[in-house]
């Protein structure tokens, strides 16, 4: 940027002018001198430069005596032109920058310095003359003509040179702008001087030629250059650059008729008027074409140009004019320059004098041309200034400003490529979408280059591509009325559904038009951090966020520094729901509501986008945030209607220009991809797969129509089964390479067909290539859209599949066994993670006295254990996994012995169990003995440490997790800990140590010898433990028994009852009695059978039924020997009349108790042999109907 020195010059008399330099090298010096030309002398100057002719030009005596004074003439005559100007120049510089020998008032010094700074930076020095607005001489006077050592400085461009108006009110300045629309009005009335029709023009467009194939700049011809025309033109578009190319003229207007009159007229030329004009404004006109449409002139006055042109973001006005320059008149605003200033146009080039017609067109040229390499107004003006230094022409433009800057850097022209990556800020995270306030919005159709492909394939649309976007109108409008309305807003919708391209190209485009800041955080374990971070390093922003801590103190920084409401867009929010813990999650929901609840200038708004799988975890902010779940906004699928938009109106824009045929559209795509939805709704991610493919296809075939011939024989479905087969092809054209990148992409997608994500090392060692090979095929695959790579801030980066369709083809390749396999690896690791996240958080939380920890709703359930054991030989299983998969066994005691022996069989697990047994080297690692040990609930390692668990833990899991995992370790250590098993064995708790090794030897581990008492004692809880182990079996059997001996009871006493006479309240009464008596029967059958082995274990299913049949017969017979005498005497007292001597020999009763007891064993065994020979679950529905047979 070049060096800028500031002078204001200001009438102090008639005749005197103070010149101040304001902010220079060398201060601030003012001097107060006389001005060499004032009144009639200006304007004979001026009329001398006017003249085109100086050698033919007659002075009057006065007005040569007066040019004489002054220097400027040495006789008469009036010398040659570059002569007069040099003269003129070197006059004015005088006048400007006087000397003096106090520093205060030496304001040449000033210049001089200034000048000097410049050239070590080898840049011009802005000189910005400063006006007031009734110092219309001053304003008239040639500056461009400045010359300092007879060297011309605006000529040779070592000063660009600006004039500014001093005005009473300031001027927001004015924004810059990415893309520049240019108006030109090309003036040709009848009864004007005949000009080149186009020859402006035609510079024009051609120094902005790469810059509008670029889609940077367009350039707009006004038709008809009328007033009427022009009003129109603005009112319907901002135009940044308006070009006038005409004719100019100073006169007055006539204040009684309006006829135009030449500045030296007395009266109205009107013969109907002849009004004098003496209170007729003096102003500059500007030839416009007619409104009549007869082609005549019409004088546009700068009042009235500059009430059409106000508050319109006109950035320049360029005049190519005659006299459009000059100032005239009682006021500066009487000029066509100063009084568009006036109107809020920062920048206006006009010509002073007269001006040749091939001047104006090479000015133009390179004004253009330096304005599109982003030069500023006064750089540009500069460089077509020294193209005229050639015509002698160079002083006749002048360049008004009122931008401060005093240079006029109003546009910036940036590849539309660039936009969206410039608001990226970081890592992508975090984007920043800011449109500062009167500056024009984005051209979206420029934004998106009309050659790029119309579909987004599997990534989603971002802002840029708004011109593309079709088929969400309405859910914009819906989300949009919610965000502006509602504090906090929650988009919700299934994956892949379309809800980052909605907010993307659909929502922010409409916040900023609403003036609306917009951040946008995605994927981010700590979104407000990374969102506070962004903003500090925005160098849009530029606001100091030092002091900034949470989510309401950096809004509160933004609206009070940007002065904008601000949005915040919380996209793929379930990415921190999932990762973040309870705490977390209230935190963020503290910071939502404070937002929304404290009190701001101006609106804040945030949108939460999240599936709808993860709408239950969000659920737990509405807690700390009131009214979340107010209006949701759910996305959906698109319809048929919507879908034909999102199809056709892209192809639109296309360059060069394509199209679908519509009867391969309604009558094959549409309904081919709605099979899925009843034939009404369709996937917006199908939708992609699918037209992508097609338009390559048509691409490719140099086709501009897709039609039929480039359909797929399969259709939808075909394309959607080898989009992804056909990508690997053409990236990996070696069969090997292909073979590596399917093995690397079914390590990024779960058996179910999910998306994880996985560092590069972890892939490696689980295919077992080399991990420089794994990277390489990643990055290859990540150029082709299908890997998306997420940083870790702390660790190696992770991969993924870019999108969930793409996981669930891969999820095709696994077979069968492939499928179980992965299923139970992604069970076990999920049941660790749990463990593990868990375990971290409560670390410093257990208790002191190593007791045990344990969190049992962590520990992997009964079902998962089943799962992980049936593939256990093809899975990867850590030695603190197999302590946490024991420690989960003995809690739902199942598979206890086998987890057991899986400890035993691993020899870097037994490793890892005597490190927690022992006292460890402090330098020796031993985090996967601490991990191990809290698997097993044990929290502290060292000597004896499994021994004292499994006698001194409070929890029986805990002491059974550790007898075993002690067990495991080997003989040696069981003898080694008994001393530590008595010593850790509470008072009053001296059993523990017989149940310890009873559970050792149940688990099926040898146990030591020991004293006879203490054999005895573990033989004591060996059963106890069998029948605890089996107590829901027993009951279950005990009570299936009972209930057959009660139906055979049943039919036997019935039977006894008919047989005898007896009453019926007899067989009622009999029954509730002997009922007690016979389910005590079935008990002590159960047990007997059970004792004796015939339980039916071991064996094929059927053998153990006709086992357990028969051991439950038997039972039943020695149950009723033992219970026969009780039950008689018991009947004998409530029924005197019935008579039995209580002896088996008794033949009623002998016969009555033989036949039941006869049929309930047949019955019973029946329902046994149904129950445990055909099914693993017990139906007591089957083994009821089988006992009552």
């Amino acid at each position: 940027m070049s060096a800028v020195l500031r002078i204001q010059l200001s009438y102090v008399s008639s005749t005197t002018v103070e010149v101040r330099v304001e902010d220079s090298a060398r201060g601030e010096p003012r001097q107060v001198v006389e001005m060499p030309l004032q009144g009639a002398a200006i304007q004979t100057l001026l009329n001398v430069l006017e003249a085109s002719d100086t050698g033919n030009q007659t002075l009057t005596d006065s007005e040569a005596a007066t040019l004489q004074r002054v220097g400027i003439l040495d006789e008469a005559r009036v010398p040659a032109a570059d002569v007069l100007r040099r003269r003129v120049g070197r006059l004015l510089f005088n006048a400007l920058f006087p000397t003096s020998d106090q520093a205060d008032h030496d304001v040449r010094a000033a210049f001089v310095a200034t000048l000097a700074q410049a050239g070590q930076q080898r840049e011009p020095v802005t000189l910005q003359l400063r006006f007031d607005r009734d110092a219309v001489d001053l304003a008239s006077l040639p500056w461009e003509l400045l010359a300092y050592d007879e060297e011309p400085l605006v000529a040779s461009g070592r000063v660009q040179l600006t004039r500014y108006v001093t005005f009473a009110q300031a001027t927001a300045p004015y924004p810059v702008t990415d893309r520049l629309e240019v108006l030109t009005i090309t003036a040709r009335p009848r009864d004007a001087l005949t000009l080149d029709p186009a020859a402006e023009t035609d510079a024009i467009r051609a120094a902005f030629d790469d810059l509008a194939q670029r889609g940077v700049v367009r350039i707009h011809s006004l038709s008809p250059p009328t007033p009427d025309a022009l009003a129109a033109a603005v009112n319907a578009r901002t135009y940044h650059v308006i070009h006038f190319d005409g004719h100019g003229v100073f006169g007055r207007r006539c204040p009684l008729c309006g006829a135009f009159n030449s500045e030296d007229t007395p009266v109205c030329a009107n013969t109907r008027c002849g009004a004098r004009l003496d209170d007729a404004f003096l102003e500059g006109f500007l030839l416009f074409e007619s409104n009549k449409g007869d082609g005549f002139s019409q004088m546009v006055s700068p009042r009235e140009l500059a009430t059409v042109l106000s508050e319109r973001q006109v950035r320049l006005f360029i005049a190519s004019a005659c006299q459009s320059g000059a100032v005239k008149g009682a006021t500066v605003f009487n000029s066509i320059g100063p009084r568009l200033l006036l109107a809020g146009i920062p920048a206006v080039v006009a010509m002073q004098y007269s001006v040749p017609v091939d001047s104006t067109v090479v000015f133009s040229k390179e004004f253009y041309a330096a304005l599109a390499r982003s030069e500023s107004v006064a750089a540009a003006t500069s460089a077509g200034r020294r193209i005229l230094v050639s015509r002698g022409t160079w002083h006749i433009p002048a360049l008004y400003l009122r931008s401060r800057d005093g240079e006029g850097n109003l546009f910036r022209f940036r590849d539309p490529q660039r936009w969206q990556s410039e608001l990226v800020e970081g890592d992508g995270a975090v984007r920043i979408y800011f449109r500062p306030a009167g500056s024009p919005g984005p051209d979206w159709d420029v934004l998106h280059p009309p050659e790029a492909a119309p579909y987004k394939f599997l990534s989603p649309y971002e802002t840029a591509d708004k011109a593309v976007f079709f088929g969400r109108s309405g859910e914009t409008r819906e989300l949009l009325g919610e965000v502006l309305q509602q504090p906090v807003v929650v988009l919700q919708g299934p994956p892949g559904i379309g809800k980052t391209s909605l907010v993307n190209a659909g929502l922010i485009p409409d916040l900023l038009d609403s003036g609306y800041l917009v951040l946008a955080v995605g994927q981010h374990n700590d979104p407000v951090a990374a969102l506070i971070e962004a903003v500090g390093r925005s160098t849009a922003l530029h606001v100091d966020v030092s002091s900034v801590h949470d989510l309401p103190g950096l809004i509160s920084v933004l609206q009070q520094e940007i002065g904008h409401p601000v949005a915040v867009v919380f996209d793929q929010l379930e990415e921190f729901l999932g990762a973040s813990n309870s705490d977390g999650r209230a935190n963020l929901a503290r910071q939502l509501a404070a937002c929304a609840a404290q009190t701001l200038p101006l609106p804040f708004r945030a949108v939460l986008v999240v599936r709808e799988d993860y709408v239950g975890r969000l659920t737990a902010l509405g807690e700390g945030l009131p009214g979340l779940w107010k209006t949701p906004v759910s996305l959906g699928p698109l319809s048929r209607v919507q879908a034909a938009q999102a199809i056709l109106q892209p192809l639109t824009r296309h360059v060069p220009p394509m199209d679908m045929d519509k009867s391969l559209l309604e009558q094959r795509l549409l309904p081919e991809l709605a099979a899925e939805h009843e034939g009404q709704f369709i996937h917006p991610t199908h939708l992609q797969i699918v037209c992508h493919a097609l338009y390559r296809a048509a691409l490719q075939a140099n086709a501009r129509l897709i039609s039929a011939e480039s359909y797929p024989a399969g259709g939808v479905a075909a394309v959607l089964a080898h989009y992804l087969d056909q990508t690997l092809r053409e990236g990996f054209v070696k069969s090997e390479q292909r073979e590596l990148a399917r093995a690397v992409l079914q390590q990024l997608v779960s058996a179910a067909g999910e998306r994880v994500f996985v560092a590069a090392s972890s892939i490696s060692h689980t295919i077992g290539v080399e991990v420089e090979h794994v990277q390489a095929t990643l990055d290859a695959l990540r150029l082709q859209g299908v890997v998306e790579r997420r940083a870790n801030p702390d660790e190696a980066p992770v991969y993924s599949v870019s999108h969930h369709q793409l996981a669930t083809e891969i999820a095709g390749w696994f077979d069968r066994d492939a499928a179980l396999d992965r299923c139970a690896q992604e069970t076990l690791d999920r049941a660790w993670e749990d463990w593990y996240a868990q375990w971290t958080l409560s670390e410093e939380q257990q208790p002191p006295d190593g007791a045990g920890f344990v969190v049992p709703e962590l520990l992997v359930g009964a079902n998962r254990l089943a799962e992980i054991r049936s593939r256990r030989e093809r899975l990867s299983i850590g030695s603190p996994q197999l302590c946490l998969l024991l420690h989960s066994a003995v809690r739902h005691q199942f598979d206890v012995g086998y987890w057991a022996g899986e400890l035993a069989q691993d020899n870097g697990t037994k490793g890892v169990l005597a490190a927690i047994n022992r006292q460890v080297d402090e330098s020796e690692p031993t985090h996967g003995a601490d991990l191990a040990a809290a698997a097993l609930g044990v929290t502290t390692t060292g000597n004896g440490t499994l021994a004292r668990a499994a006698t001194g833990a409070r929890q029986g899991d805990v002491r059974h997790s550790a007898a075993l995992a002690l067990a495991a370790t080997g003989m040696d250590a069981v003898q080694a800990g008994f001393q530590a098993m008595d010593d850790a064995t509470p008072k009053g708790r001296g059993w523990r140590k017989a149940q310890a090794m009873a559970q050792m030897k149940a688990a099926g581990f040898a146990v030591p010898q020991v004293s006879l008492g203490l054999q005895a004692l573990v033989a004591v809880w060996s059963l106890g433990l069998r029948v605890w182990g089996n107590r829901w079996r027993l009951v279950t059997e005990s009570l299936l028994a009972g209930v057959g001996a009660g139906l055979g009871l049943g039919a036997a006493l019935l039977i006894d009852t008919m047989i005898m006479g007896l009453p019926w309240f007899y067989f009622a009464l009999h029954s509730l009695i002997d009922m007690p008596f016979v389910c005590a029967i079935g008990a002590v059958t159960v047990a007997i059978a059970w004792i004796v082995g015939l339980s039916g274990a071991g064996g094929s299913p059927r053998s153990q039924a006709v086992r357990q049949g028969i051991g439950i017969w038997l039972g039943f017979v020695v149950g009723l020997i033992i219970l026969w005498w009780p039950l008689d005497a018991l009947t004998n007292l409530l029924f005197a009349s019935v008579q039995g001597s209580g002896l088996p020999a008794d033949r009623s009763l002998a016969a009555t108790y033989v036949l039941g007891g006869s049929l309930w064993g047949l019955g019973t065994a029946i329902g046994y042999q149904s129950l445990a020979g055909t099914l693993e679950t017990p139906s007591y529905g089957r083994a009821l109907i089988g006992a009552g047979i």
